[in-house]
């Protein structure tokens, strides 16, 4: 557990240390990165059969809209709305990262799947949070169903904090106290966003079948031959995981491709009163989907948005994507506008920021490549529901510099 090398690494190397040193410029931290491949404790569970996100059993069925559900976007930029069932609706459970399967090395099978993440709040208590993951099928997208899954580490993985509050805890795993705010999907890996810790590796290859009986709803770990996850039908186990010291706190995280390589982009939630500004930072991925350590983290800028006032910064960012010259941005905490507090912002290389109608409480963005959609969702109580709207209705390349009609 003492090796630091300056190599590139796999997922599926031996456990052990891994240090690459990264040139990061304009960031007055600590200028590294280390993996951890925790993967082998995996094999100790003595699971015999592992399902993907393909084969698991979607059990839950999208319910029909609610009469609350407010899309806040013009009809002619709307693609379609998937919702949560009404336990999912209203519960402690809230959703933050969203990704999908447009990117992924798996047999696809021709279905098309999104992934939200979620992380339970009590009264705020961030010692009592944990993070799942809901696996929804919209191949049908007038007949949605969704699985959730719970996240857990290895019990003897010192990053992860043991809550025994709410649940008892069995052997070798428990949940992870982390937000999630962000996910991403390349390949076979999910990378998840853990706020000011780095990034969380998982491998939708080895979900694993739980007890989700409801005797044993407040349950984790190994007992026996039985495995258990607070009444989940499945875990997913953690593989390993990068410790960052650029780039805090890691709100959202989302993948860019093109012909030339692939980039991890995550960015930052940062209140209006913080005088640092919101960056992106861009971690480049080998073929494999590792973080190549010879290549600089790429930094970008968000540009402001002409207002009244003057240039408005770019706060309180949810989610974001980088496509080519494109910045998209989803924010909260904005002055109320048609009802709504967030905004959608976009930039075109230089130009300013153009900032349009979006609804309140959204979170994270993924970019479905191969539709030319663009998703979000949202995250307050009895309002939750995943949202597509159609990148090519969205006129970003014009340089406004004088102050617009906004939220278009």
């Amino acid at each position: 557990m003492n090796r630091r090398k300056y190599i590139k690494t796999s997922l599926s190397v031996l456990p052990g240390i891994y240090f690459t040193k990264l040139d990061i410029n304009r960031i007055n931290q600590k200028k590294d990165i280390v993996f951890i491949d925790d993967s082998h404790w995996i094999n100790n569970l003595g699971v015999k059969e592992f399902s993907d996100a393909y084969s698991i059993q979607y059990k839950l069925k999208s319910a029909k809209p609610f009469e609350k559900v407010s899309y806040n976007i013009p009809n002619e930029k709307r693609y379609a709305k998937v919702h949560w069932n009404k336990t999912d609706n209203k519960n402690k459970w809230f959703p933050q990262g969203i990704s999908g399967n447009d990117n992924c090395d798996i047999q696809t099978k021709n279905k098309r799947l999104l992934i939200s993440s979620s992380y339970y709040n009590i009264d705020k208590d961030l010692t009592r949070q944990r993070a799942r993951i809901s696996l929804f099928d919209i191949t049908d997208i007038n007949q949605t169903k969704y699985q959730n899954i719970l996240l857990v580490a290895n019990r003897c993985d010192d990053t992860v904090r043991i809550n025994t509050k709410d649940y008892n805890l069995y052997t070798k795993f428990n949940p992870i106290v982390m937000h999630a705010g962000g996910v991403a999907w390349h390949k076979n890996y999910l990378y998840v966003v853990h706020t000011k810790f780095g990034i969380r590796v998982f491998d939708l290859t080895k979900f694993i079948k739980a007890n989700e009986s409801l005797s044993h709803r407040n349950y984790c770990g190994k007992l026996g031959n039985n495995i258990y996850g607070l009444g989940h039908s499945y875990i997913l186990p953690q593989i390993g995981y990068y410790r960052i010291n650029a780039g805090i706190p890691f709100s959202c995280i989302s993948i860019e491709t093109n012909d030339k390589e692939t980039i991890l982009w995550t960015s930052q939630y940062k209140n209006k009163d913080v005088k640092s500004s919101t960056q992106m930072f861009g971690f480049v991925l080998d073929s494999d989907g590792v973080i190549l350590p010879k290549e600089k983290v790429r930094v970008k800028d968000f540009n402001g948005s002409c207002g009244k006032s003057g240039l408005w910064k770019v706060n309180h960012v949810q989610g974001a994507l980088k496509i080519g010259d494109e910045v998209w941005a989803s924010r909260s905490g904005a002055p109320k506008y048609k009802g709504s507090t967030g905004r959608l912002v976009t930039q075109y290389k230089t130009n300013l920021g153009i900032r349009w109608r979006w609804p309140s409480g959204p979170e994270d963005l993924y970019f479905e490549k191969s539709k030319n959609i663009i998703w979000s969702q949202t995250e307050f109580k009895g309002d939750r529901y995943l949202f597509g709207i159609k990148r090519n209705q969205y006129n970003i390349k014009q340089n406004l510099t004088t102050e617009h009609e906004y939220c278009r």
